[in-house]
């Protein structure tokens, strides 16, 4: 009998019983509300982490890597890896360059082999 009672809820809704539709359309409407309320600040977390990632600057990741920031370095080269052979300095040097010279090498023995893989020989 279980299931003609499940009918039977589905034939009333259906039906041309306003107050019923009422309801359905009110919990439709709530329940939409909550999962797009649910949403947005997933959703700014992201934009404002994508503004973050756009404002970083080549001299930015030449001071992290000079002070060995591992955490950081990987952080960002995972999210703009086009930084990676940019000159961070006056005098041109790049973030690896800075990871050796200033002897941090922690910053400069992983972090940067994820360079893709055959692009330096090209």
């Amino acid at each position: 009998m279980p299931a003609t009672d499940r009918s039977i809820f589905i034939m009333d809704a259906k039906s041309g019983n306003p107050k019923t539709r009422m309801k359905v359309v009110v919990v439709c409407a709530l329940m939409g509300c909550l999962l797009v309320a649910a949403c947005i600040p997933s959703f700014l977390k992201y934009l404002k982490q994508r503004r973050q990632i756009k404002a970083i600057t080549p001299e930015q990741l030449y001071q992290f890597a000079r002070s060995g920031d591992v955490a950081r370095l990987k952080w960002i080269l995972e999210r703009r890896p086009d930084l990676l052979d940019a000159p961070g300095n006056t005098f041109g040097s790049t973030a690896l360059q800075a990871a050796v010279w200033f002897s941090k090498a922690e910053a400069g023995d992983g972090t940067f082999a994820t360079r893709g893989q055959g692009q330096r020989g090209k």
